[in-house]
């Protein structure tokens, strides 16, 4: 017992014995099966599985030399698809837990572990170099996501990814363009010739640039926030695209 709750202390695995109806062949921390578990010397276990919503685990740990032992043990004179802690359920875990402290439950150290994880990670945030909104958002959501990898929470690549991805480089670009235009227009102001008119696209209403200096600095140092804006918003198209 004593091993199994070390592995889901460290691991934030799920209890098990959670499996759905529609689930096919997902364990979890008291269902896990020799199979599961590759022991390599000295001290590294090797886990390979399907978790909640067919989500694979796939993960590899360093344990103290006692939990590395005892996992050889029980796999030891048993077929692959035999039980890893066939001794053990999840009532049993749990009515252990709870004679050590009302409440407590194997899925309290899951949470405690999330929530203890994202602590950790905000607590790293430097404010002088993540001064915007956005920034600070972004590392709120790259914190978060460092939970999600502890408790596994992935998900199937969505099919629209690419797409997304494309349309927010076009945007992106755009926006580029427009910074490029108005620098040109403001270096054109400088000199004091007078800049044209932007060309007309399409049905889009002709884009109004100013001719005056300090207003058109103006207009690039906020065009420059909205290419931030869409950058960051990139990256966390990116960098989400696989967690829940």
């Amino acid at each position: 017992m004593a091993t199994a709750i070390y592995l889901i202390d460290r691991l934030a695995l799920r209890v098990g014995n959670e499996k759905g109806s529609d689930e096919a062949d997902t364990v979890g921390c008291c269902s896990l099966r020799v199979e599961h578990i590759t022991c390599e010397a000295p001290d590294t276990l090797n886990f390979d599985f399907l978790g909640k919503d067919s989500m694979r685990y796939e993960n590899s740990v360093e344990v103290p030399k006692k939990v590395f032992n005892n996992i050889k043990r029980f796999q030891k004179g048993k077929k692959p698809g035999a039980e890893l802690f066939n001794l053990l359920t999840t009532m049993k875990l749990n009515n252990h837990l709870k004679k050590l402290m009302p409440g407590l439950t194997a899925k309290v150290f899951r949470t405690y572990n999330a929530s203890i994880t994202l602590q950790e990670e905000l607590a790293k945030i430097d404010l002088d170099e993540h001064k915007t909104v956005d920034e600070r958002v972004l590392f709120y959501n790259r914190a978060n996501r460092q939970v999600a990898i502890l408790c596994n929470h992935q998900r199937t690549l969505p099919k629209t990814h690419d797409a997304q991805m494309e349309k927010l480089d076009a945007k992106i670009q755009e926006i580029r363009d427009e910074i490029k235009e108005l620098k040109h227009h403001l270096e054109l102001v400088k000199k004091g010739i007078d800049p044209p008119s932007p060309k007309q696209e399409g049905d889009s209403p002709r884009k109004r640039i100013p001719k005056d200096k300090e207003k058109l600095k103006k207009k690039i140092a906020t065009v420059r926030e909205r290419l931030h804006k869409w950058e960051i918003k990139k990256i966390e198209k990116d960098e989400n695209k696989a967690f829940s």
